[in-house]
C-alpha cells in the first residue's frame, strides 16, 4: 500500500516514525558502505606508509568529511530507534508523545524569533556604527542569533563602544525575544501540556498495547502455550483465606490498609450457583441500612478532621461553617437511624 505525498508515492509503513528512522538508517548505512575510505584505499593500494586498513590516502581524501557526516546521522538514527523503549514506562511514553504534540508551539516561537532577527539584522546593517559584528545582513543575523541564545558574553557587549543607538536596538531585541517571546512560549507549552496530558496517557496505553500485539505475533505457538499454562488461569482465586472466588485471573496481594473499605464490595448470594438460575435482585438505594450510612458519615468526618489537623488552622469563619455542616450531617443521619428503629420496615 502506498500514499500520495505531493507528487510522490510513499509506502504506508513510513507513516510511523519508527519505520521512518529505520529507513533513514538503512540509507545511511548503505551510503557509508559505498563511501568508506578504507575500501577506497584498499582498491587503490596507496597506503602512504600507513597500515593496511587506513583512511589516509590520496584517493579517499575527499570522502572522509562526507563519510563522517553519514556516520553522525547513523548514530542519530540508532538513538532515535532506541527511543521506542519509552513504551516500557507509561509516564515516559506519555511524555514523549506530549513532546510531539507541543512541537508546533516551539515551531511558532522559532518562526517569530527568525522574523525578529531578520527585521533587526536588516535595520542594524543600514545603521552607521563601528561594530564589526553587526556590519552586513548575514553577520548581523548571526550575531543576533548568538545574542538570543546567550552565546555573547558581557565583555563582548562592552566592546561595542558607546554607540547609544546600537545598544538601544540590541536592548529592544533582547527584551522582545528573551522576555516576551520566551514567556509566551512557556505559557503556551503549559496550557497545551495541561490540556493534552490525559489524552497522551491514553495514547501511551494504546501504544503499549500495539507493541504487545506486535510482539505476540512473533512468538511461536509452543512458547505461547507454555506461557499460558504457567499462568494457571483455570484455578479459582481466593478473596480471603478459604474464600474461593472465580477463575481466569491473576492474584496480586497488597496490604489491607492501602485501600480501606467500610462495606463489603463483593456481593454474595445464598443458594445454588447454577448458570440456569436467574440473577438475584439487587438492593435499591432505598434499601440501604441507615446505620451503615451513619457509620460511613462518621468515618468521613473523622478522616476530614484528621487531614485538617495536619494542615494549618483555617480562619474562624471556615471553622464555624465546617462545624455547622458536620452537625447538620450528623443530625440527619441520627434522625434517619432513629426513625428506622422506631418504625422498622416490614419484611
Amino acid at each position: 500500500k502506498t500514499l500520495r505525498f505531493w507528487r510522490l508515492r510513499c509506502p504506508v509503513y513510513l507513516q510511523k516514525a519508527k519505520n521512518l528512522y529505520k529507513m533513514g538508517l538503512l540509507i545511511c548505512l548503505s551510503l557509508m558502505c559505498v563511501l568508506d575510505p578504507i575500501l577506497w584505499c584498499l582498491s587503490a593500494g596507496d597506503f602512504q606508509g600507513e597500515a593496511l586498513f587506513t583512511q589516509k590516502c590520496s584517493r579517499a581524501s575527499g570522502l572522509r568529511d562526507v563519510y563522517s557526516v553519514f556516520s553522525m546521522l547513523t548514530s542519530l538514527f540508532y538513538w532515535l530507534i532506541l527511543s521506542s523503549l519509552s513504551g516500557l514506562s507509561m509516564r515516559v511514553s506519555a511524555y514523549c508523545l506530549l513532546c510531539g504534540q507541543v512541537i508546533g508551539e516551539l515551531g511558532l516561537f522559532l518562526v517569530s524569533m527568525a522574523f525578529l532577527i531578520l527585521v533587526f539584522a536588516s535595520s542594524l546593517s543600514a545603521l552607521e556604527h563601528g561594530s564589526w559584528a553587526f556590519s552586513g545582513l548575514p553577520r548581523a543575523a548571526l550575531s543576533l542569533w548568538e545574542l538570543s541564545l546567550g552565546m555573547i558574553s558581557s565583555k563582548q557587549l562592552h566592546s561595542l563602544g558607546d554607540d547609544f543607538t546600537l545598544l538601544l536596538a540590541l536592548s529592544i531585541f533582547a527584551t522582545v525575544v528573551l522576555i516576551f517571546l520566551l514567556s509566551l512560549l512557556v505559557a503556551q507549552l503549559n496550557q497545551a501540556s495541561d490540556r493534552r496530558y490525559d489524552e497522551m496517557l491514553g495514547f501511551a496505553r494504546l501504544h503499549r498495547c500495539d507493541s504487545v500485539v506486535a510482539l505476540v505475533e512473533t512468538i511461536s505457538k509452543k512458547k505461547w502455550n507454555t506461557f499460558q499454562d504457567s499462568l494457571h488461569l483455570w484455578e479459582r482465586l481466593e478473596f480471603n483465606a478459604g474464600d474461593v472466588g472465580i477463575s481466569g485471573g491473576l492474584q496480586v496481594l497488597e496490604p489491607a490498609v492501602n485501600h480501606p473499605t467500610a462495606s463489603e464490595t463483593i456481593k454474595r448470594y445464598g443458594g445454588t450457583s447454577s448458570v440456569q438460575m436467574p440473577w438475584p435482585e439487587e438492593k435499591t438505594s432505598g434499601d440501604v441500612d441507615p446505620f451503615e450510612e451513619l457509620e460511613r458519615d462518621m468515618l468521613d468526618i473523622i478522616r476530614d478532621g484528621c487531614s485538617r489537623a495536619s494542615k494549618k488552622a483555617p480562619a474562624s469563619r471556615s471553622i464555624r461553617s465546617s462545624k455547622s455542616r458536620t452537625s447538620t450531617a450528623l443530625s440527619a443521619s441520627l434522625s434517619q437511624a432513629l426513625s428506622y428503629v422506631s418504625d422498622p420496615p416490614e419484611t
